[in-house]
């Protein structure tokens, strides 16, 4: 995975693919601020309550914020969180073709 960006928090690292920051850099102000609270707590706990795994994915989360969808995984060995993407969930379950 190509990280462009990183938060480092208590436990775990929290890596964002380029999809992830170029989203991320695009949303309004209020959206970001949620984004950070949601990217905080997965720092602490990336397996707090609300994260759930895709059905479609194996080894693939999900965490809803709002009416987006963080998708991510989880790299044990090193303790990371790598975000795959942030998207609106009418975008974030359709299958890549």
């Amino acid at each position: 995975m190509s990280s462009s960006t990183t938060l480092k928090d208590d436990n775990w690292r929290i890596a964002l693919s380029n999809d992830a920051a170029k989203f991320y850099k695009k949303t309004p102000e209020k959206t970001a601020k949620r984004l950070n609270a949601a990217l905080k707590k997965l720092a602490k706990d990336p397996l707090m309550p609300g994260v759930r795994p895709v059905k479609s994915e194996k080894g693939v989360y999900r965490l809803r914020v709002s009416d987006l969808r963080i998708l991510f995984g989880l790299n044990t060995e090193d303790k990371i969180v790598e975000v795959y993407a942030i998207l609106p969930r009418s975008k974030a379950y359709k299958k890549k073709e």
